[in-house]
This record gives structure tokens, sequence and C-alpha cells, in this order.
């Protein structure tokens, strides 16, 4: 289960998935179309680590072959400049180095904790 819903907090952001709308510290943010398609990508796998490929072949297409492609770290960054509050670093949009990135969200990361420590096939 993807804990997507139709509204989303991470942090200072607020996002609308409905009118495809994003809001850092209150005020509107604006996203190209595939940063937008990105970032709400990266919301639907919140506290996991997506593999470059994935996240390109995703956005862009399988005809994609460039796993760790220029236009993807090129969205990504333009991304962080737009949600991330200036000399922070990255505290929301972490790479996953060697693999891809993962999107950081407390609300949601202890939730996927829980779930994972679950017992997997116990007997009742």
């Amino acid at each position: 289960d993807s804990p997507l819903t139709n509204e989303m907090s991470i942090g200072n952001l607020e996002v609308n998935f409905l009118d495809q709308s994003l809001k850092k510290n209150g005020d509107d943010v604006s996203l190209t179309p595939k940063e937008w398609q990105l970032f709400s990508y990266f919301c639907s796998k919140v506290g996991l680590a997506v593999s470059y490929g994935e996240a390109t072949r995703t956005i862009w297409g399988k005809d994609y072959a460039d796993d760790g492609s220029f236009v993807l770290r090129t969205t990504v960054w333009n991304l962080r400049k737009k949600i991330e509050d200036e000399g922070e670093g990255s505290k929301h949009l972490l790479t996953v180095f060697g693999y891809g990135y993962k999107l950081i969200a407390p609300e949601f990361d202890s939730r996927i904790k829980l779930e994972s420590e679950a017992p997997v096939g116990s007997a009742k």
C-alpha cells in the first residue's frame, strides 16, 4: 500500500495531488510537468529508495536506456532548488549513492518501519 492520498505533508511541504499543487512554507512552488511527475512519483514511494533506472523509466519511458541519465539528475537538481531550504542541503530528497534517490518524510518513515517489523507468515 502506498501512503499516497489526496494531500500529503512532508516537513514544510504541502502537496495536493488533486490539483497538482505544492506549497513550501505556505507559498506556492511552481514545478514543470516533469518535475511534478517525478516529485509525485517520489511521494508514492516515500521512505523507499528508488533506483536511477526505475525513476528514469517511470517518468521518461522505457526507451531511456541510461539509468543515471543527465535528464534525471538535472530534474532532481531543479526539484531540490525548489523544495529544499537554501543552505541546508538535502533534507527531503536524498541521494542514495550508487543507487538512486529517497524522499524522506518522518511521518511516513515511522509507519513504514512499523509495517516492516510485522511478523511474516505467523500462524494463527
